[in-house]
């Protein structure tokens, strides 16, 4: 009798721990996961951040090139207007830069997070197969058991 509750009691407990480690592996690559596209959420508002940053910086720039032109009693044209077409394209070429950067991270995060939640079902599903064959090798011996003892009831008693 002990023999038979020694063994079902550690099949039990193996099983069970093999549950347990492949569930634990899956919530923490899942809390991993999540934790990769906030990291990468906040990169992308510091950037949305920069964005606003070099429009405001260029609408200066701007502005100063219409002041000195206009504090000299002229029109803005001729030289005035290329100056302020080129930081135009500049501040347009910058941000199609940090567009592209914020993209990219934002790619790259769920990418990575797919990758980790991918990671942790197949955890937990090892867990499960390890949990079963420790249920299976468990039932091998006591099969086993009885057998060599010629029936369960004589199992029992050994």
């Amino acid at each position: 009798m002990a023999s038979f509750a020694l063994l079902a009691a550690g099949t039990a407990l193996k099983g069970l721990s093999q549950l347990k480690a492949g569930d634990e592996a899956k919530r923490s690559l899942d809390k991993s996961a999540a934790e990769e596209v906030r990291q990468a959420r906040v990169a992308q508002s510091g950037i949305l951040e920069e964005q606003r940053d070099v429009v405001a910086e260029g609408e200066v720039a701007k502005g100063a090139v219409a002041a000195r032109t206009a504090g000299r009693g002229l029109k803005v044209a001729g030289s005035a207007r290329g100056q302020i077409s080129e930081i135009s394209r500049r501040v347009a070429r910058r941000q199609e830069i940090l567009s592209k950067r914020a993209s990219d991270i934002g790619l790259s995060a769920d990418i990575n997070a797919r990758e980790l939640k991918r990671r942790g079902k197949r955890a937990r599903k090892a867990g499960r197969i390890g949990a079963f064959g420790s249920l299976l090798t468990g039932g091998t011996k006591l099969a086993k058991g009885i057998n060599k003892a010629g029936s369960f009831r004589a199992f029992l008693r050994a």
